[in-house]
């Protein structure tokens, strides 16, 4: 009788493993060759460790495997284990492997940012017309989906902490004052004694 597992399951080219300085632990990465192997060769899957350890495996390399019932493929590599969503959940078992790519992921120095994305959009509408080019910064677009209610606490005891320190400030001001208005009563009083 087999186990089915869920896996999350990625589609990726050979440069992901290296463009997103993932480690890889057993095995290999992925070859260009790999995919462009005739249809009756197995696919090549990268696991994580995490997948590897819920299947309870301790040489994965070159076992079968498969997804969605199929065994069509075999292990080439484990990655380490890395975060793709937010921090508050735990790593989950993750297979990939080469596939149709969705996204391309580009890393630009952050100096002529505007005249690099318009260069990048010139050349997207050369090579694809029929597609319209969009883009976001993966940073940003973790932020937002994974970070948002942080993000919005933060804002809150920003806004607070000014708050308190303005507060703070006016408690101050008002001391000083009646420090000020204290010694003037003083300065009189005395001159009126004769003091000087």
């Amino acid at each position: 009788m087999s186990e089915e597992w869920r896996f999350g399951e990625f589609d990726i080219d050979e440069s992901y493993v290296d463009f997103f300085g993932v480690d890889i632990v057993q095995g290999r990465n992925l070859f260009i060759g790999d995919r462009y192997q005739d249809r009756d060769s197995p696919v090549k899957y990268l696991l994580n460790e995490t997948a590897v350890k819920m299947i309870g495996w301790d040489q994965p390399i070159g076992k079968r495997f498969g997804r969605a019932g199929r065994i069509d493929g075999v292990i080439v590599g484990v990655i380490g284990d890395f975060h793709l969503g937010s921090l508050h959940h735990q790593i989950p078992p993750l297979v990939f492997r080469q596939g149709s790519i969705k996204f391309l992921y580009l890393k630009i120095a952050p100096q002529n940012m505007p005249e690099t994305l318009q260069f990048i959009g010139q050349m997207w509408k050369e090579l694809l017309p029929e597609r319209p080019f969009t883009y976001a910064f993966l940073d940003e677009k973790l932020d937002r989906t994974n970070y948002e209610k942080e993000i919005q606490l933060s804002q809150v005891f920003s806004a607070f902490s000014a708050l308190a320190i303005l507060i703070s400030c006016l408690g101050l001001l008002g001391l000083v004052s009646f420090m000020v208005e204290r010694r003037t009563k003083e300065i009189g009083i005395r001159n009126v004694v004769g003091a000087s």
